[in-house]
């Protein structure tokens, strides 16, 4: 599966509009992610994405975030399987 796949999405989180279940878990994973970081400053503005965290740029910690919820949207159906 590669990133331009559609995955399954959870459906709705209960009390939001527009945010599915895969969103609310990058988002989380997003939290851990940034809190394990240092900020740096960027240089310049083409500079931004990847000097914003020392370990990458934004779009690569979306993507991770996302790869994350992405693993453990499968490991949810791996679970409603076995029920």
């Amino acid at each position: 599966m590669n990133e331009n796949d559609v995955k399954p999405d959870g459906g709705p989180v209960l009390g939001t509009r527009g945010m599915s279940l895969r969103d609310w878990f990058a988002g989380l994973a997003m939290q851990g992610i940034l809190s394990c970081e240092t900020y740096e400053e960027p240089e310049d503005e083409d500079d931004f994405d990847r000097t914003v965290h020392n370990f990458g740029g934004m779009r690569d910690h979306a993507f991770e975030a996302y790869s994350y919820a992405d693993a453990m949207m499968a490991e949810r159906e791996k679970g409603e399987a076995d029920a």
